[in-house]
């Protein structure tokens, strides 16, 4: 069991990010002959990147000590590591859509488990940025699975 509290939950949210940006460009690498879905890795690698990056101005924005913390079991924690998402991804080959379910099932799991650990550790300013970045980031792949418009990452406009 792992204690878990808002200063270790945004470092679990940033491991998250920083290796779903890896998981991403190695995916974008392994798809190089496809440019439309090496782009589409790459985009979603970037959107990573700006997670991590807005994770990370949270983490200055935290008090030095906290009241609330849970003990959180290391199984659960793997339920969020991104590389478990790989053999989907590999299965959905070379097709763009397919390929963003996967990305919007992860982003899902994301939200889903740092909407839980706010049930856990209590809800507060911090934790609610991660959450809300997370739902767009999620509502915004699920835009492009409906519209089937071209993606181009998190920083597009719909």
């Amino acid at each position: 069991m792992k204690t878990l509290n808002l200063h270790n939950a945004i470092e679990i949210a940033l491991k998250v990010e920083e290796k779903g940006a890896e998981v991403y460009n190695q995916l974008s690498e392994k798809y190089s002959s496809n440019p439309e879905i090496s782009e589409a890795f790459k985009l979603l690698a970037k959107d990573e990147q700006i997670h991590f990056n807005q994770f990370l101005a949270i983490k200055k924005e935290l008090p030095e000590t906290l009241d609330v913390e849970s003990e959180i079991d290391k199984e659960f924690l793997d339920t969020i590591d991104p590389s478990r998402f790989i053999a989907k991804f590999n299965l959905a080959e070379a097709d763009l859509l397919q390929i963003l379910r996967v990305a919007y099932d992860f982003e899902k799991e994301t939200y889903l488990f740092y909407t839980a650990v706010r049930d856990v550790i209590g809800g507060n300013d911090q934790l609610n940025k991660i959450i809300e970045y997370e739902k767009s980031h999620m509502v915004k792949i699920f835009n492009y699975i409906l519209t089937e418009s071209k993606f181009r990452g998190i920083a597009d406009k719909f």
